[in-house]
């Protein structure tokens, strides 16, 4: 499993357009993963979370080279500041369950 998580800053006045972008993005159906999650910190609510996961890294690579990831990249920059751009995999054995 690999794990792609954006963390972004959006000023108040931005922050619903920058939800509604992020919820928005559904790539096609080639590099699609399979769950797409988006969270606000509880204690900094300007900060949102926009998280997806993919069985495979092929599928995963496929979608960093699409339109869609430069324009998730792209809504996340104008309508805040793109904090963070995290990796993450998992082998079969490293996921709890």
């Amino acid at each position: 499993m690999v794990t792609l998580r954006f963390l972004v800053r959006a000023p108040r006045d931005k922050r619903q357009e920058l939800v509604q972008a992020l919820s928005s993005f559904i790539p096609e159906e080639s590099a699609r993963p399979f769950r797409r999650l988006l969270f606000q910190e509880i204690n900094d609510e300007a900060l949102v979370c926009w998280m997806a996961e993919w069985r495979e890294r092929a599928d995963l690579e496929h979608f960093l080279s699409s339109e869609t990831y430069r324009a998730l990249r792209g809504a996340a920059t104008v309508l805040g500041h793109l904090e963070e751009v995290q990796l993450v995999e998992l082998s079969e054995d490293e996921r709890v369950v």
